[in-house]
């Protein structure tokens, strides 16, 4: 590595660090207040993305959910008996076994409503599935897994503090805010009706729901050789 460039690295390391803080709570007001406007900003960014001009005044949406989870971490950690429990397992071992592994499995475990949802989303319209057609949708996706992701977490770090009642109403909240959103987005971007629309909702969500489960038992469940 060129010496002379550290410094550019650094200072360009430390310029995207304090965008990321300025942009991440203006996209999360944006999605949280705005969903519908805010998806349609996603599929405008698709545009630009050739440009290098896309999502200019807000957070990449991998990104976004990146970040969603980063701070879910910290606001409500895996406690040591839980580590230690999920620990036992050969895989679990390996995702505990340091904060990178940790933060990939998470990220792959949320990821896995915007991938099932951009799914449904290109069958819906008859659409081939490719990396092309699956593009947009997941960008969408990972913007509505932003608020969902924290929501989710804040609620289980507040469970001590506000009791099972306040937690359960904002777990509700949540729930209802992702329902309506994903609505929106089957609505938005697919020419089905109404119905056909809830029933994409339902299939998503319970689909992303059984293959995290499958994806938990198998990695938690085996045992450690020796």
């Amino acid at each position: 590595m060129d010496l002379f460039n550290i410094p550019k690295l650094i200072e360009q390391g430390v310029y995207d660090v304090m965008m990321w803080i300025l942009f991440f709570p203006l996209t999360m007001f944006r999605m949280i207040a705005s969903p519908r406007q805010t998806l349609r900003y996603v599929r405008l960014q698709a545009d630009n993305e050739k440009l290098d001009t896309a999502f200019s005044d807000a957070m990449r949406p991998a990104l976004f959910l990146f970040v969603s989870i980063l701070v879910g971490s910290v606001i409500a950690p895996d406690t040591a008996d839980e580590i230690k429990v999920m620990s036992e397992s050969r895989f679990g071992s390996v995702i505990f076994g340091s904060w990178a592994s940790n933060m990939a499995f998470s990220m792959i475990i949320y990821c896995i409503v915007p991938l099932i949802g951009a799914l449904f989303l290109a069958l819906s319209r008859g659409e081939k599935v490719t990396r092309d057609s699956l593009h947009v949708p997941f960008d969408q996706q990972c913007y509505i897994g932003g608020p969902s992701t924290l929501a989710f977490t804040s609620a289980v770090a507040l469970n001590p503090y506000v009791g099972s009642g306040t937690t359960g109403l904002i777990l509700f909240c949540a729930a209802v805010w992702l329902i309506v959103v994903e609505y929106i987005y089957f609505r938005d971007n697919s020419p089905i009706g109404p119905l056909a629309a809830l029933g994409l909702v339902i299939a998503t969500l319970m689909t992303s729901i059984i293959i995290v489960a499958l994806i938990l038992i198998f990695a938690f469940s085996a045992p450690q050789v020796g």
